[in-house]
């Protein structure tokens, strides 16, 4: 996405009681995980695409997510002012698709710390480029996991356990803090690769840790019978999420700073995957990053992310991304 118009450089200060940031430089992935959390269609469509192998980079690439430029997302991110232990973390998708991806790690200020997520399906080229481009040192910082942190899909292709510890032991080695985390996605197949890679990542040396699954698991038993169970702890908003119909009103306030692939500012996971109500974009010198409450009408339907209750950025179990109120009062 290319604009016309100046870039902005006036300082975008970020609320203190923030706890997250991240900047999405893409939709686009390789992948097709049948569990990916990035809905941008209603849940039966998803399933859909994903059974029938329709990549994340295919989905993407001509709809209405616009991509920054690297000039654009530099700019952008350098305005961004946070209180020291937020890093400003570079996901997706994957953020290797994106053609700058390199330039924007290295064009970032050095003021401000940096996180990736990726599957790290950047090919022999990809990784020697990265460690010959990228000073190990830019991406260390004081935390209790490490800074780029690889997402391992045990069943898509290209995600063989012995090449991802190749991979990952390659950017060990050329000094970069990095580590390996799966979804305890409860499948059979996905839980014995999961027990397979925990012995690879013991043998040599590598940070490999777990995440919980969060949604529902639709499945069979030895008889036959359907059955689904809810994974996750959504105590604290009991119905916020995985309703289809009946949404109620609701005040919303994140702790979270999310941005869209085109530079625009969203509310909660669920708006940035739709691509709707966005509240600002960091391309705008006027836009303030406001810490309110906002109205929202489909509180049933919240991202399972935005309202499990979960760790905060410092492991610390009991935090929520979003704080929600009124639910059920026009």
């Amino acid at each position: 996405m290319q604009t016309n118009q100046t870039l902005p450089n006036g300082d975008l200060v970020v609320p203190d009681n923030y706890k997250y940031i991240e900047c999405y430089l893409t939709l686009r992935c390789q992948l097709a995980c049948g569990f990916c959390i990035n809905v941008i269609n209603e849940d039966d469509d998803h399933k859909r695409r994903n059974s029938e192998g329709i990549r994340n980079n295919d989905v993407f690439k001509d709809k209405r997510f616009g991509e920054l430029s690297a000039e654009e997302w530099i700019a952008a991110i350098n305005r961004i002012k946070t209180r020291p232990g937020v890093p400003v973390t570079l996901g997706g998708g994957e953020p290797f698709v994106h053609p700058g991806f390199i330039e924007i790690v290295n064009g970032i200020n050095r003021d401000k710390e940096i996180d990736i997520l990726t599957n790290l399906r950047w090919g022999q080229r990809g990784l020697e480029r990265f460690a010959n481009e990228v000073d190990p040192a830019r991406l260390r910082r004081d935390a209790p996991y490490a800074s780029i942190r690889v997402s391992y899909h045990p069943n898509e292709p290209g995600m063989e356990p012995l090449s991802i510890a190749k991979d990952v032991k390659y950017l060990q080695e050329r000094g970069f803090s990095i580590g390996v985390w799966s979804v305890l996605f409860p499948s059979p197949a996905q839980l014995t690769a999961i027990n397979q890679f925990q012995f690879i990542a013991k043998e040599q040396g590598i940070d490999f840790r777990l995440k919980e699954f969060v949604g529902i698991y639709e499945g069979k038993d030895d008889l036959n019978k359907p059955f689904a169970i809810t994974y996750g702890d959504y105590s604290k908003y009991p119905g916020a999420a995985f309703s289809r119909s009946g949404f109620k009103y609701a005040d919303c306030k994140t702790t979270e700073l999310l941005v869209g692939p085109s530079g625009k500012v969203y509310r909660c996971h669920t708006d940035l995957y739709d691509g709707k109500r966005d509240v600002g974009s960091l391309l705008d010198i006027d836009f303030k990053i406001e810490d309110k409450f906002r109205p929202c009408s489909i509180y049933g339907r919240c991202n399972p992310c935005d309202v499990k209750v979960k760790t905060d950025h410092r492991q610390q179990i009991g935090h929520t991304s979003v704080e929600i109120k009124n639910v059920g009062q026009a």
